[in-house]
């Protein structure tokens, strides 16, 4: 058993000068783990079989502290006077006289009910800086494995393995204004394997694995009041589970949000084969395959209740071009007003059923052709199939050369001449690898090593099959924005249907390619007098064919945003992000490591890095960094990578011996 907590642990820094409260935490894991051969009396006499059962519970609570700001109790009244005493004043207009307000103080008769409904949902300030709210929590998160494990050899040649583990978890998230939701769930993973010797350097191994996770996400508010009813506000979601009140986004303060109500049931089966030969004492040969089927089931209730966000727009000075003046405009006003800039509201929930299956194959020869030198060769096939939706639940846009016009088009639909993906799948992923160790003399302990190799990366795909199926038809979103035809307000700002002929937020390239890093290294190794070991190593990454994500669709700088939907190029939808390839990255570093052993079995060690990372708005493994700026001239996004880190000097000690305490 070990227990641990936080009451030694340091106060935090103070960034006013006040004493600033410490987040608590414990922890407590235990365990009790019995086995041996499997010898029942009178039932069972296996004495070369053996079984292992395993618990262990985890019960802990996790520190929370996060600081914002919150209006301020005059403020929470209408009462902006404040800001005209600041250091940049702010003026308050009144939106319907275009005149500012006497005094920047909104008459009562004029706050808007459901804002005043939704302003006790708003924590009181709790220190005088800037900043002032700091909430300060613990949240619990707990869990209990359960473990069995079975190993049977059959016979001199034949022996068969079972695992099988057994998770119960619960936890629960802390958000920004004291809102507690909890989360469950359980996993399961159980394996089975065969392994054989056809002879004494003939051996083949098999493997079958499958693994379950489920979890479920319950929001704070759900089931309790629907305050969206009580206050007037139309068009949110009437599922119980989606009560509450609609998130807010503010300028100058923090966010009134909660959880989005989810549950999720994933499943992977997984099967290897493995087998290796021993050749003539030189050559270690392994060939294998792999095959990896899975399920991602999921319902999600996301922005179900609604969210407005409030920038300060609709109490700012216009310019002749319809922009706000600086100085002008306040975010909070915005709100007790009841006008809020944009509104955004999710239809339904999204019911998805995931599939997706990848393959791999491999031949790889350790080659000893002399004392002292190690060449290995390999060569690997993968293929990752994109996913698809059990229901053909997925919608793409078609854009035409230029990005003029966007064309929705479904799973299974007919003449558009793509898989039911969506996504045509890429088909010649091979991955060459070579590496080679060299000591020229045995005598001496100067050793040369170097390689290279390819990596593809399959994982865009389940983020972009996520995407595809949060689109219309499908999935419905309304987003709107207040305009001086079409005021938004709190009651009424929900559009009961999207306004647009296209509301896809999201799209990609249908021949889009997946990325692969190329990788060279080259170091150079030799043991100096007094334990010391010396190793020199330059590593290269290319990355290509990255993934790089654009906003064609996005007004010209400058437009008005009251007007920004009449400046798009493509006028009959909303703004959407295209997802695309062909980013492109570079990585260079030299190291050198130090290490000093010591008689004791302690090391110390030194490793100093320099190095160098440029990209172009782009990742390896995910889908894209940020949006690009420059659509028409990548080169222009060429910089320095965001993990760039020029210098890097790491110190480490370890030691192989184990330290107890015993009392």
């Amino acid at each position: 058993m070990t227990l641990a907590n936080s009451y030694l642990n340091a106060a935090p820094f103070s960034l006013n000068g006040q004493l600033d409260p410490k987040p608590s935490s414990d922890s407590a894991h235990y365990g009790i783990n019995f086995g041996g051969p499997m010898i029942i009396p009178k039932l069972v006499n296996y004495q070369r079989a053996s079984f292992y059962i395993t618990y262990q519970g985890v019960r802990s609570r996790n520190p929370f502290s996060k600081v914002s700001t919150v209006p301020s109790a005059a403020e929470r009244g209408g009462d902006f006077s404040s800001l005209l005493a600041s250091a940049n004043p702010t003026v308050i207009f009144d939106p319907t006289t275009n005149a500012p307000f006497a005094n920047n103080i909104i008459p009562a008769m004029r706050l808007n009910s459901a804002s005043l409904g939704l302003i006790p949902y708003f924590p009181l300030a709790t220190t005088s800086a800037v900043e002032n709210y700091q909430i300060v929590a613990s949240t619990p998160n707990n869990n209990d494995n359960l473990g069995v494990r079975f190993i049977a050899p059959l016979n001199n040649k034949d022996r068969l393995n079972f695992n099988v583990q057994f998770q119960d978890r619960y936890s629960e998230s802390e958000q920004l204004f004291g809102f507690r939701d909890p989360t469950k769930g359980t996993g399961l993973s159980a394996a089975a394997g065969w392994s054989h010797s056809f002879k004494p350097r003939v051996n083949n191994s098999a493997t079958f694995t499958l693994s379950r996770n489920n979890n479920t996400t319950t929001p704070y508010f759900a089931y309790s009041t629907d305050v969206a009813e009580e206050l007037g506000i139309t068009g949110t979601s009437q599922y119980p589970i989606n009560y509450g009140p609609p998130n807010l986004s503010f300028t100058n303060f923090g966010s009134l949000s909660d959880s989005s109500a989810s549950v999720t049931r994933n499943q992977t089966g997984n099967f290897t084969d493995n087998l290796t030969y021993v050749l003539k004492q030189k050559h270690n040969l392994s060939i294998g395959y792999l095959y990896r089927r899975l399920q991602l089931n999921s319902t999600n209730f996301s922005n179900a209740r609604g969210s407005f966000s409030f920038s300060g727009l609709l109490t700012s000075e216009l310019n002749g071009s319809g922009n706000p003046i600086s100085g002008t405009g306040y975010d909070f006003a915005d709100f007790l007003l009841g006008l809020p800039q944009t509104s955004s509201l999710r239809f339904g929930s999204d019911d998805n059923y995931f599939r997706g299956w990848s393959t791999a194959a491999f031949a790889n020869d350790d080659y000893r052709p002399a004392r002292g030198l190690t060449v290995n060769f390999g060569l690997r096939y993968e293929y990752f199939a994109p996913y698809t939706e059990k229901y053909g639940d997925i919608a793409n846009l078609i854009l035409t050369p230029g990005f003029t016009s966007a064309t929705v088009v479904t799973a299974g639909e007919s003449g558009t001449g793509l898989p039911s993906s969506l996504v045509r799948p890429e088909r010649d992923a091979f991955s060459p690898r070579f590496g080679i160790a060299w000591r020229p003399s045995q005598n001496k302990s100067l050793i040369f090593r170097g390689g290279y190799s390819i990596f593809y990366s399959g994982s865009p795909y389940q983020t972009i099959v996520s995407q595809l199926a949060s689109q219309p038809p499908f999935a419905k979103t309304a987003t709107l924005t207040t305009s001086p035809e079409d005021q938004l307000t709190l009651e009424n700002g929900f559009a009961a249907s999207p306004s647009e002929t296209v509301t896809n937020t999201y799209a990609i390239n249908p021949d889009y390619r997946i990325a692969y890093a190329q990788t060279w290294s080259f170091a150079i190794q030799n043991t100096l007098p007094h334990g010391l070991l010396v190793e020199l190593e330059y590593i290269g990454t290319k990355g290509t064919n990255l993934g790089v994500v654009e906003e064609p669709n996005e007004a010209p700088p400058g437009s008005s945003l009251l007007s920004a939907q009449e400046h798009v190029s493509i006028s009959d939808a909303s703004a959407f992000l295209y997802q695309t390839y062909g980013g492109n990255s570079i990585f260079n570093a030299g190291q050198i490591r130090v290490t000093r052993r010591f008689m004791t079995g302690m090391s110390a060690v030194l490793l100093y890095t320099y190095s160098k990372s440029l990209d172009d708005a782009s990742s390896f493994t995910g889908t894209g960094g940020s949006t690009v700026q420059f659509i028409d001239d990548w080169n222009l996004e060429r910089g320095l990578s965001t993990f760039n880190q020029p210098n890097s000097c790491r110190p480490l000690i370890s030691s192989r011996r184990q330290l107890a305490c015993m009392g």
